[in-house]
């Protein structure tokens, strides 16, 4: 969450483990986990949807990962590229005197 909006003090108050500050319309919430920190924040938006927006924020298990990711790239997939301007020995650098389709 930024600074406070306008001169207006701002808050911080304990509630659980978590932390709520506010700032003016600004508020949120950040509550500290095992190597992260969850934070959540909105201007004009209730408090009592910020929490319970925080309460419901949980790392995804493995089949919530499966139906929010594209498919892993299967082996055929992470076949290279075929450039054309790449030299076949050197530093790699493309060749710019190689003519490009469409120009």
């Amino acid at each position: 969450m930024g600074d406070s909006s306008a001169g207006e003090p701002t808050r911080c108050t304990r509630e659980g483990d978590a932390w709520y500050r506010s700032a003016g319309r600004q508020h949120g919430y950040a509550e500290p986990k095992k190597g992260y920190v969850i934070l959540i924040s909105g201007a004009g938006v209730p408090r009592a949807t910020l929490h319970k927006a925080l309460l419901a924020v949980h790392r995804p298990s493995a089949a919530e990962l499966a139906d929010l990711l594209p498919p892993p790239p299967t082996a055929t997939g992470n076949a290279p590229v075929e450039r054309g301007d790449l030299p076949p020995n050197g530093d790699g650098a493309p060749d710019n005197s190689v003519p490009s389709e469409g120009l």
